[in-house]
């Protein structure tokens, strides 16, 4: 995950910034909205455009389909996966994530390609995989509401 820093109360960083007069307000809790509480020694609008380029980059289907294959590959599953699903369960969670994902949604064939490459390697890890893509949906979605300021 990938935020901007954030002066948070009553931390070393938030005493310094305050003795500094660079404190511009509390912070928000929430370190991915493109907002900045206190005054950067960077240009703001450098900083900000900075963090955007790399939110758009990482959350990019395609790179990010590409990490969480690694993922897969890179952490070998020893034990059973705890939230299985089974029967209906399971063919409704994957007609559902398919449906939005691969159907609806603009970056179908990007989730089409990953879905395809992770079953013939990983077909063992579906609900993995299945959450590995609506967090990708979900984060691309995130990033895209916050738009370019």
């Amino acid at each position: 995950m990938v935020g901007l820093l954030t002066a948070l109360p009553d931390t070393q960083l938030w005493r310094r910034l305050a003795r500094e007069g660079r404190l511009l307000a509390e912070s928000t809790g929430n370190n991915t909205d493109g907002s900045l509480n206190f005054i950067p020694k960077m240009d703001v609008d450098t900083l900000i455009k900075g963090y955007q380029r790399i939110m758009r980059t990482i959350y990019k289907p395609s790179e990010y389909y590409r990490r969480a294959l690694d993922s897969l590959q890179r952490t070998p599953q020893d034990v059973p996966e705890a939230h299985q699903y089974h029967g209906l369960k399971a063919v409704t969670a994957f007609l559902r994530i398919a449906f939005k994902l691969g159907v609806l949604d603009a970056e179908r064939r990007e989730f089409w390609r990953f879905f395809l490459r992770a079953v013939r390697t990983h077909h063992d890890r579906m609900t993995e995989l299945l959450r590995h893509a609506a967090m990708a949906y979900h984060f691309r979605k995130l990033n895209e509401s916050y738009g370019d300021t």
